[in-house]
C-alpha cells in the first residue's frame, strides 16, 4: 500500500470535478483505500482470534465494539467508500459539460448499491455525495488523494489504538516498511505523508 502511496503522490495532482477525477488518480487512490479497508479487517479478525471470540460481526461492527462509536463511525465511512469501489456502486445523473468541466444538472442518484444501515449512518445529510464525518466521496469516479490521506490517517490510528491496548493485537512501531527508500514505522510514514500531503496545497 506504501508502494502504492508513493506513486500517487509522484504524481500530478488529478483534481476532481464534479463527475470525476483524472483515471490515473482515481485507480490509485481506490486501490489504496480498498486495501486500508482490507488491513482494517484483516486486524479485526486477528484480535478476535486472539481474544477467542466469535466471528459473527463484520469487521466495522467488531472494531466498533472494541473501540467506541467514535472511532467505530470513521470505521464505517471507510468501508462504505471500499464498498462503492468493490461493488461498483452505480449512480445516475444529467451531465453537462461547461467550458471544459463537467457538472451535474441537479442531484446524481444512487441507483445501484447496497442501502444498509451502514450506509445509511456514514452518509451526510447536508452532501449527500459525501460521508458525514471524513467527507469522503462516494461517487467512485470523484475519489482522488484527498480521500486516501483522510482513509490513511484513520487506519494508522486504529491500528495505534488497537497496539495500545494489547501490544499482540497489532504491532505497528515494531514491524519496518519502505516507503521512499528508507525502512520506516508506519506511524513515521504516515507523518511523512502528511507533511507533504500527497503533493496537495495546504
Amino acid at each position: 500500500m506504501l508502494d502504492l502511496i508513493e506513486e500517487l503522490g509522484d504524481g500530478n495532482v488529478g483534481y476532481p470535478n464534479e463527475v470525476q477525477t483524472s483515471v490515473w488518480e482515481n485507480g490509485y487512490s481506490t486501490a489504496i483505500i480498498v486495501l486500508s479497508a482490507l488491513i482494517l479487517e484483516s486486524a479485526a479478525n486477528r484480535v478476535r482470534y486472539l481474544r477467542k471470540e466469535p466471528g459473527d460481526k463484520p469487521a466495522p461492527d467488531y472494531l466498533r465494539s472494541l473501540l467506541g462509536d467514535d472511532l467505530g463511525a470513521r470505521i464505517d465511512e471507510v468501508f462504505v467508500a471500499r464498498d462503492v469501489v468493490a461493488h461498483n456502486h452505480m449512480w445516475e445523473g444529467q451531465i453537462d459539460d461547461i467550458d471544459g468541466v463537467l457538472r451535474f444538472c441537479g442531484d446524481p442518484v444512487l441507483v445501484l448499491g447496497k442501502r444498509a444501515d451502514r450506509y445509511r449512518r456514514s452518509i451526510s445529510t447536508t452532501a449527500p455525495r459525501l460521508t458525514n464525518i471524513l467527507q469522503l466521496n462516494l461517487i467512485p469516479s470523484r475519489i482522488w488523494r484527498d480521500d486516501v490521506l483522510k482513509v490513511v490517517n484513520l487506519l494508522e490510528v486504529v491500528l495505534e489504538t488497537l497496539e495500545q491496548m494489547d501490544a499482540s493485537y497489532y504491532q505497528t512501531n515494531n514491524h519496518a516498511f519502505t516507503f521512499r527508500g528508507e525502512y520506516v514505522s508506519i506511524r513515521t510514514a504516515v507523518e511523512r505523508i502528511n507533511r507533504d500531503r500527497l503533493g496537495l496545497q495546504s
